[in-house]
């Protein structure tokens, strides 16, 4: 949704970092998979292999220092979605968003507003669901 507002560069560190957050329990979902994509399609890239190309601790090293404010909101934003996207939210993803929270000095306020307009949109994407099925 907010990727392709990204440059280039900032753009192939949010895969390495989308990577590493759908392998935070050790589990790369189906559904994971599908949003990794997706995020592929939407910056233009071709599939992922599923393989970061940086260390973890780079990523976000590079990421803080060269995105602004906004632009570290947006890659939270589509980070937490993307852990969300297999119906689950364990004790490992949530550890690994603190990491991520804590690298982009995100206050937990944010996180929290940020997982209730989640929580919103896919309620809406539920109930339109529902709709479309009757």
């Amino acid at each position: 949704m907010y990727l392709s507002q990204l440059d280039l560069e900032e753009q192939e560190l949010f895969l390495d970092l989308a990577i590493y957050a759908a392998l935070a329990n050790n589990e790369f979902a189906d559904k994971e998979k599908e949003v990794v994509a997706a995020y592929c399609l939407e910056m233009g890239f071709e599939n992922s292999s599923y393989e970061p190309k940086l260390a973890l601790d780079e990523v976000l090293d590079r990421i803080s220092k060269k995105c602004t404010k906004v632009e570290l909101n947006m890659i939270i934003v589509e980070i937490l979605a993307l852990v969300r996207s297999d119906d689950t939210y364990d004790p490992l993803e949530a550890e690994f968003v603190e990491k991520i929270q804590h690298a982009f000095d995100i206050s937990d306020e944010k996180i929290e507003k940020i997982q209730a307009a989640i929580n919103q949109l896919m309620g809406a994407y539920e109930t339109l669901n529902a709709v479309i099925q009757e």
